[in-house]
């Protein structure tokens, strides 16, 4: 069954006001803007890094990423540790999308991913599943999981854009002429690449697939008619905001960097000292 064109009345519900977007509780905790922007898109990445050791599908990668951005419009990043949060949300959207994933080997490939991402040589490429380390590493993972379903009220309905996106794709693909599977594939590549932003927590599927067909189609350079997103329930004034916020993410030039932002006492013991 195809996905309706307009909002789902369990993403409306979802979608948080602008007064929560902007008064966030890092930034009640004294976390700058920035800082703030800086752990979200550093948790997001190592999320969809462990996704593709795990053969993820984009669909949980996209809801993992989703919930973390959820988790931290309701909690501070002083309190909980990006690291236990992204296992966490990866944990449940796999769980979510009936997928069978072993604790264990979701637990070795964020290892791998820290290991990789650390700025010393001190964390071992893998992780022993004897060893204290994996011991305290599960704990902790099981913990932040259940902090996780509690702070979110066990709502874990996310936008599911990339359907809508292959539907929409579907109904205008003449318009794309020659290049529509290069469009399709564009604006596929970059509604993955939206999740790492806040605008799934902002905006309804169907406004973010327009967003991305109306990006990739201006990409390559294919003129559409006027406003042709009104016969996906799109406002245009949602559609340039969105477009403006995913346009945004291509102008980094500094991939984002762990922070203790004062939770790292969270994390086993033996990744404290070399996460910095």
């Amino acid at each position: 069954m195809p996905p309706p064109l307009a909002g789902s009345e369990d993403e409306l519900q979802h979608l948080l006001p602008h007064g929560r977007l902007v008064a966030t509780p890092s930034g009640g905790d004294g976390v700058s803007a920035d800082d703030e922007w800086e752990q979200r898109a550093y948790g997001c990445d190592v999320i969809r890094d462990a996704s593709v050791l795990l053969s993820c599908s984009a669909a949980v990668s996209g809801r993992a990423r989703v919930l973390f951005h959820r988790y931290y419009f309701n909690e501070s990043l002083r309190n909980a540790d990006v690291h236990l949060t992204a296992v966490a949300c990866l944990s449940l959207a796999l769980t979510l999308e009936d997928c069978q994933t072993l604790i264990k080997d979701l637990l070795a490939v964020f290892h791998r991913v820290l290991a990789r991402r650390s700025q010393t040589e001190a964390v071992p490429p893998s992780l022993d599943f004897s060893s204290e380390l994996y011991a305290e590493y599960r704990d902790a993972v099981i913990l932040a999981e259940k902090t996780t379903l509690r702070t979110l009220g066990y709502q874990l309905a996310t936008p599911r854009p990339l359907s809508h996106v292959v539907l929409f794709c579907e109904i205008i693909g003449p318009a794309f002429g020659g290049k529509k599977k290069d469009v399709a594939q564009t604006a596929w590549a970059i509604a993955c690449d939206s999740f790492r932003l806040t605008v799934h927590c902002r905006f309804t599927s169907n406004v973010l697939a327009a967003t991305c067909l109306y990006l990739a189609a201006r990409q390559h350079d294919i003129p559409l008619p006027d406003d042709w997103w009104h016969i996906f329930d799109v406002q245009t004034v949602d559609l340039i905001e969105a477009a403006k916020s995913i346009s945004s993410m291509y102008t980094e030039t500094v991939p984002p960097r762990y922070k203790d932002l004062g939770a790292r006492k969270q994390l086993p013991k033996a990744l404290r000292s070399v996460l910095r």
